[in-house]
Order: structure tokens, then sequence, then C-alpha cells
């Protein structure tokens, strides 16, 4: 396409990847190692700013997202119960985001799995009709009595107060009590034309927790096969991952009660930190290993120099003062070794 074209044009890119779909697309550029993230999404705006002219005119501007090494999670905890539901995990899972994004140096945390809250409304087609009540009057009634704006402020005692007018809808009961439309010179309850229930959302994701290969070293009960909710975590550019995982397990053990029940286990089920640290140690143990075989061999070839010049030292056909020099200096031990050569 053109906008892929004059992408790759771009200084630094290294490959260039495209993702179609009737509804729309994406378009991800990698660039090379070292390249500054500031620099490398400035030059992808611009490019997209001279190629606009030919894109279709009813596209929708493009959304430019920078995204690096950091924006992916270092530590993931999966919440599993079997006693509990998917909705009441994703709750769990909702509180425990709040409390890890409180962390200095948390950056972002998604929660992945479960079924979110809502309230579904089901509507008869005969009551409508009946009420005399259309969709669109119904939508228009409840889009004007679920907003909130605010109105300004006073101050009050060394006390700025924020004012706002207008409320959202609390609860299901709040919903069906809502007035959609007038019949007869009497309101038109929400309730009277459709089903109102308050209940877990069609999931549009899911996460499952199974007992596999490796369940035992996770502690997980055999034949484990229940619904889970995954909370991930990333860290701020320059964070040491093995002190943020390390400071997220004390607070996930403080939340065991307050937060977390104790019918519903926590499982780390990715923990770059400690990949990190393992490497660390075996990068570590290695530099060792690499300087001790250095040092035993540098010990090895001075050894060699110094048995070769007690050797030459003791020849007799050296001079009596040659002989009996205590410890010469490496400089001497080369000028007579020399000075033997040439003699030859």
């Amino acid at each position: 396409s053109p906008l892929e074209k004059a992408i790759y044009e771009i200084d630094n890119v290294d490959y260039v990847y495209s993702i179609t779909q009737p509804s729309g697309g994406m378009i991800i550029v990698r660039f090379l190692v070292g390249t500054d993230p500031d620099q490398a999404v400035v030059r992808v705006h611009t490019k997209v700013a001279e190629v606009t002219a030919q894109l279709p005119p009813d596209l929708v501007p493009p959304v430019i997202a920078p995204r690096g090494i950091d924006d992916v999670p270092v530590v993931a905890y999966t919440l599993w119960s079997e006693q509990s539901t998917p909705l009441e995990l994703r709750q769990i899972a909702q509180e425990l985001k709040v409390e890890l994004t409180r962390h200095p140096r948390v950056a972002q945390v998604s929660v992945i799995g479960g079924q979110r809250r809502a309230v579904q409304i089901q509507f008869d087609r005969e009551r409508l009709a009946a009420h005399s009540v259309s969709l669109l009057q119904v939508y228009q009634a409840l889009a004007g009595l679920n907003w909130r704006l605010p109105a300004g402020s006073f101050a009050s005692a060394d006390t700025d107060t924020e004012v706002e007018i207008g409320s959202f809808f609390r609860s299901a009961d709040e919903v069906a009590s809502a007035v959609v439309g007038v019949y007869g010179g009497r309101p038109i309850y929400l309730r009277d034309v459709a089903k109102i229930t308050d209940g877990p959302d069609e999931p549009a994701e899911y996460v499952w927790m199974l007992a596999g290969a490796a369940g035992e070293e996770k502690h997980l009960p055999a034949g484990l096969d229940v619904p889970a909710v995954t909370v991930s975590v990333s860290k701020k550019p320059g964070t040491n991952a093995v002190e943020l995982v390390a400071d997220l397990d004390e607070r996930l053990s403080s939340m065991q009660g307050p937060v977390i029940p104790s019918n519903v286990e926590i499982t780390k089920t990715r923990d770059y930190g400690f990949t990190a640290d393992e490497k660390s140690s075996e990068l570590m143990k290695h530099l060792w290993i690499a300087t001790l075989a250095v040092v035993i061999l540098m010990a090895l070839a001075l050894g060699s120099i110094l048995y070769h010049y007690r050797f030459e030292a003791l020849d007799p056909r050296r001079s009596y003062r040659e002989r009996i020099s205590p410890t010469p200096s490496l400089g001497r031990h080369f000028k007579l070794t020399l000075k033997q050569v040439r003699s030859q």
C-alpha cells in the first residue's frame, strides 16, 4: 500500500508488517536497535502526514502508538478458584489492579479474562408497539438520564469544592425505573417495555487454568480445569525487573484477606524478573570462569619464563657474577638471551 511504502522510506526502519481486515488495518513498524524512540515516533507522524492526501477521503485518521520492550509485562498473576465465578474473579482482579498501579515503578496493569458486570436490556416488541415507544426514543431517554457534567466550584474554609450536576445509573432498579415516554397521560417506565437483568456480560476473552505437566511445580491440584483471570504488570523504563517483582510479591502477600478472599488462589504464570536474574547469574558465572582461565594461563606463562630464566642463570658457561645474581630483571633476562642468539 502507499502508506507502507512511505513508512519503509524512513531511516533506521528494519521491518514493516501489516494486518488488513474489512473494518480497518494495522501497520507495525520495527526500527533498528539503538534508534531513539521519540525521534522514531516523530518520523512516522511526519511521513503519515505527507501521504494523507493519498488515503481514502472517509478514512479515520490513523492512530500512532509507540511500543517498546518496557511495554511487555514483566510479571503476570493468574487468579483462579473452584468456588468463585468469572465475574467475581474479575471484580477481585480490578481491585488488585488499583492497588498494584499505586506502585511508583509500575507503568501499566492489565486485566485479561473473566466477565464484566453489565445491565442487559431485552426489549419486548409487542410491549413497545402497545405503548407506542420506539427503540430510538428509549435510547434518547436513557442517554438523557445517564450523564454527569462539572458545574464549577466554590471555596469555603480553605477548601475548594467541585460541583457536578446529573448522575449515572447505579443499579438495575434505577435503569428499570427510568421514564422513556408518556402514553395516555401516564409515564412509561423501561420495565414496562423491556426485561432488565444485572449480571455478567458476554465474555470477550477467555483465560483458563489447567494443571499440565508442570502443575506440581506450581502446586496445582491434579485435574485442575477452572476459569481464571490474569493480571499482567509492565514496568517503567529503567526499572530493575528483579526488584520490582519482589516488591509486588510482598504486596500481594499483604493483600491476602483484605482484597483477595481465602478461596481464591494466585499463581505466578510469568516472571521475567526470575528469568533476568537467572541469565545475569549465568553471565557472571561465565565471566568468573573466563577470568579464572586467563589468570591460570598468565600464571603458567610467567612460571615458564621464570623457570627458563633460572635454568639459564645456573648455566656454567655464564660468569660467576651472572650466576649468583639473585633476581635479575626480566629485561636483563631477554638481553642475555639475545646475546646468546647473536653469539651463535
